[in-house]
């Protein structure tokens, strides 16, 4: 009976033995399933991040390109501004040509004309120590006229002679001072 009971043991541990081996290769099984699982989604995570790193790649590199563009309109916008302030520094703003406009009405055919006026009595005058200063050398007028002759009754009505102004030369410019007016 011993026997008996010995090999009922030993076919009962053969079978708990069998049922462990089966449960443990099933386990394994599934355990490789989801390694392989995991690694698919690894590998797919893996070439989203690829295709991701090489957009922002391509996006650094117009960033870049955006930028280097942006840095040559500053120092182009940097170099214009620098030309500004020396234009418009008072040195050169002394040596600049200034043209008064003496009316602003003109017709579509008629010329330009360049009056030059000078106040000597300037200096009597009780005006503002600006205002004697800028009469010390003749001024330039520009207006329209059909002639020279108009251009100087246009400017003898605005500066009269017995207010102290003189009126010298009247010629039209060497090059035109204001666009045309097409008709």
């Amino acid at each position: 009976m011993w026997a008996s009971l010995i090999n009922l043991g030993g076919s009962f541990g053969i079978l708990v033995a069998l049922l462990w081996v089966t449960t443990a290769s099933m386990r394994l099984i599934r355990a490789l399933q989801m390694a392989k699982v995991a690694e698919e989604e690894l590998n797919s995570a893996a070439e989203k991040l690829s295709e991701e790193i090489e957009k922002a790649s391509d996006n650094r590199e117009r960033v870049i390109k955006e930028i280097e563009k942006l840095e040559i309109a500053r120092d182009r916008g940097k170099e214009a501004l620098a030309k500004m302030e020396a234009d418009l520094s008072p040195e050169a703003m002394a040596k600049r040509e200034r043209h008064y406009v003496m009316a602003d009405r003109r017709a579509p055919n008629e010329p330009e004309w360049l009056v030059t006026i000078s106040c000597p009595s300037a200096v009597t005058r009780h005006w503002h120590p600006y205002h004697i200063q800028s009469w010390l050398k003749p001024r330039s007028y520009l207006c329209w006229a059909p002639n020279a002759e108009a251009a100087r009754r246009m400017a003898d009505s605005r500066f009269p002679p017995n207010g102290g102004f003189l009126i010298g030369t009247i010629a039209p410019p060497p090059a035109p001072i204001t666009p045309q007016i097409k008709s």
